[in-house]
């Protein structure tokens, strides 16, 4: 017997877990960002398309935000636009993993950067720009991370679990679906539904006040057939499940810890 034949459906255990947020008489909670917009595209209207109603954050790259992307943004009333850096340039060195904002600059000079950024797309789009901070690659340095408060920004958003030591306010994804290191395509149900099942358990089996909201991350234009194939049927199980529902960012930053 082959191993597709008895392996288990990725699908059938994302459903199990729903289930068991329902007996708990307990909502899961999800949230949507999707990164690296600059200007309308066919991947990006095809992804607004697909989200509809389901609330969806587009980081938006403030330095080459363009009024086309404003206007497109502007026609979804579930958008919310973050800012994605500066201009999503790479300042670390060959030897080190790229970062827009790690010790490789003067703090002040990142941080009046990263406010003339969140100034600019508050301009371009302020029916959808929303104070929560993604840095380029999901890296940012403590240091820089703890002076946004003091521009206006309340989040900073990275792929992985909450730091609890950290003395920013963090809205974090946890679900990445494409495959970075290598195909740089989408990473396949499996995989990806499994990311969703580990942090929506350790969610539901987490002190409830402490729980965190599982984020999903994608980037429009990475996706391959399989990548659209995955969000469709993603939006469909967890739409119809009674026991899950997305959230908006804004809604989601006014319970942020």
């Amino acid at each position: 017997m082959s191993d597709t034949a008895t392996s288990p459906d990725p699908w059938v255990a994302l459903e199990a877990e729903l289930d068991a947020w329902a007996t708990a008489k307990r909502e899961a909670l999800l949230w949507w960002r999707d990164d690296d917009a600059t200007e309308p595209t066919d991947q990006l209207t095809r992804l607004l398309d697909m989200a509809s109603s389901t609330p969806i954050s587009i980081a938006a790259v403030p330095a080459s935000a363009t009024e086309g992307l404003a206007e497109m943004l502007a026609r979804y009333s579930a958008v919310s636009a973050l800012p994605h850096g500066y201009s999503h340039q790479n300042h670390a060195p060959s030897m080190e993993k790229k970062s827009e904002f790690g010790l490789h600059r003067r703090l002040d000079d990142m941080v009046a950067e990263i406010d003339r950024g969140w100034r600019r797309l508050n301009t371009l789009m302020p029916h959808a720009a929303t104070a929560v901070f993604v840095p380029p690659w999901n890296r940012i340095d403590s240091s820089v991370a703890e002076q946004l408060g003091r521009i206006g920004l309340r989040a900073v958003s990275v792929f992985g679990p909450t730091a609890p030591d950290k003395r920013f306010k963090q809205l974090n994804v946890h679900v990445d679906i494409i495959d970075w290191q290598r195909s740089r395509n989408f990473v396949g149900d499996e995989l990806a539904i499994a990311a969703f099942i580990n942090h929506l358990t350790s969610q539901r089996l987490a002190d409830v006040i402490k729980s965190e909201v599982t984020g999903l991350m994608t980037h429009h234009l990475n996706h391959d057939p399989a990548s659209w194939r995955f969000i469709e049927r993603l939006l469909e199980v967890t739409h119809k499940h009674p026991a899950s529902r997305w959230i908006s960012v804004k809604d989601l930053l006014e319970n942020v810890r």
